[in-house]
């Protein structure tokens, strides 16, 4: 059977005749607004899906982030499998936000506990790890995978963090150590160097230097500026008591001009490639070598004042007519520091108490024969024809 408005159109078209009659343009007009409302209703419907989707994806943020790490919010099980996926992929999505959080919290509190020791913090995490991924197997095991993956990286990079600080600190615990006993060492050889100073053991104490400053470069321990910095410093160091054990021991010889002639050289640059610091060390030495010089002629006064007051004490004994024989060392020994190192008029008092002393014991056998009630006359006469 053949429809009308098609079987117009057929003839016109083999005919030649190309105008289209008006039932068959009702007949193209009706398949266009067909095609139409087909379009609109498909849209309509992805549309819909898509909010639906939303929808879900939206309760899954609100109920996951009500739930916290821990817990995975699930859908519905009525819904349309499209749009469980929908939701559980939003819960799985917030969740891995949650515990990327809790984990920075959880590895900050185990990166204090475990501050310089990696293997404490391995060991640590690894058991918070198995912990969250046991609690997640049962209710998503995608997402428990997902997460022990996120969590081992997370895990990974604050190992490496802790592990390269521990390293450092031993590192400088290490090179503290080595460069304590190195300046133990050199304080050794400066002490010796001061008590028996020589040139060979100068020498000596500083290749062993150099040599331990070598096995600490090699080992990495110092760098080649802090070996340079130390070996220069040690040099100073050594030097400089080398050169006052050099002046001690002129000191202790009583020879004076030996110890300004080590004053003399360190101005004339002979120790210190640097001749300021020669210098400096000239200056400190002179006014130890003046301060010396002056404590000593204070303390020659004050020995000579003590020996005119011996003097002065035994003639007053003597006078009496006590017994000075226990006295004779110190009197020896009063009067000849007196005329050693006595000025003039120490010297001229010294003769004069020694003289008393000895009128007084030449007196005393005379004295001895004399009554009783005159003795004290005869004392006092012969005090008052000395002074």
């Amino acid at each position: 059977m053949t429809i009308p408005i098609y079987d117009e159109a057929a003839r016109a078209l083999a005919s030649g005749d190309f105008r289209t009659s008006a039932p068959a343009t009702e007949a193209l007009s009706f398949g266009r607004v067909r095609a139409a409302l087909e379009g609109w209703q498909a849209q309509e419907m992805a549309q819909a899906e898509r909010s639906a989707a939303t929808a879900q994806a939206e309760q899954a943020e609100i109920a996951q982030t009500d739930l916290g790490p821990g817990e995975v919010a699930q859908p519905d099980p009525s819904l349309a499998a499209r749009f469980q996926a929908a939701f559980r992929d939003r819960a799985r999505e917030v969740y891995a936000e949650q515990a990327k959080l809790e984990g920075y919290r959880v590895a900050s509190d185990l990166r204090r506990a475990h501050r310089l020791d990696p293997e404490g913090f391995a060991s640590a995490w690894d058991a918070y790890v198995s912990e969250q991924e046991e609690v997640l197997k049962a209710q998503d095991p995608v997402l428990a995978a997902a997460t022990r993956r996120m969590l081992e990286r997370q895990g990974e990079g604050e190992y490496q963090n802790i592990a390269e600080a521990a390293h450092a600190r031993e590192l400088a615990t290490q090179k503290q150590t080595a460069i304590t006993l190195l300046s133990d060492r050199q304080a050794l050889h400066a002490d010796d160097l001061l008590n028996d100073p020589d040139e060979e053991r100068y020498l000596a104490a500083m290749a062993n230097i150099e040599d331990d400053l070598g096995v600490l470069l090699e080992s990495g321990l110092i760098s080649a500026s802090e070996a340079a910095d130390f070996a220069e410093s040690a040099q100073f160091d050594l030097t400089r008591e080398w050169v006052r054990g050099e002046f001690s021991a002129s000191l202790q010889a009583g020879d004076l001009g030996g110890a300004q002639g080590v004053i003399e050289a360190l101005r004339a640059g002979q120790w210190f490639p640097d001749n300021e610091r020669g210098r400096t060390l000239a200056a400190a030495l002179e006014r130890e070598l003046n301060a010396l010089l002056a404590a000593e002629a204070e303390d020659v006064e004050n020995a000579t004042t003590l020996a005119l007051h011996n003097l002065q004490r035994i003639q007053s004994a003597a006078l009496k007519g006590i017994d000075i024989s226990e006295h004779e060392e110190t009197l020896e020994q009063s009067v000849a520091y007196i005329r050693e190192h006595g000025n003039p008029l120490q010297r001229q008092q010294g003769d004069e108490r020694e003289n008393a002393i000895g009128l007084a014991l030449a007196a005393q056998p005379y004295i001895d024969n004399l009554p009783i009630y005159a003795t004290d006359d005869f004392r006092r006469g012969i005090h008052d024809s000395l002074f």
